[in-house]
């Protein structure tokens, strides 16, 4: 986390001539995770408990207005919670996957955080 600060500050220093410019492309080395995996994974445990049917879930996800795939041939439903992570270059996300059994009933609970980026 130090190191990153440093790092934020000389990039400020080489940026500030360059204007506007400079202080958008620094912007995000100050940002703060707007989602993080475990609180996604404690409202997905509360929630959405194993065995419940996929009309909870898609309620669920629908009340906390959670992007979500509809429940399917593939017996799954896949959400995304929203940007963990955003400083200019990567960004994450925390995603969810709920997967059903052949009694459509929950069986398993997936969260994870990916990144894009260079």
């Amino acid at each position: 986390m130090l190191k990153m600060r440093a790092t934020c500050n000389i990039l400020l220093r080489l940026c500030v001539p360059v204007g506007w410019f400079g202080i958008a492309l620094v912007y995000g080395c100050g940002a703060r995770p707007r989602v993080t995996q475990a609180s996604v994974q404690a409202i997905v445990d509360s929630l959405i408990p194993v065995g419940s049917v996929p009309q909870r879930a898609l309620r669920v996800l629908d009340s906390l207005k959670v992007q979500h795939s509809d429940y399917g041939k593939q017996r799954s439903i896949s959400a995304n919670f929203g940007k963990s992570h955003d400083d200019g270059i990567v960004t994450g996300a925390v995603y969810v996957t709920l997967t059903y059994d052949s009694t459509d009933h929950l069986a398993t609970r997936t969260v994870k955080e990916l990144f894009t980026g260079p």
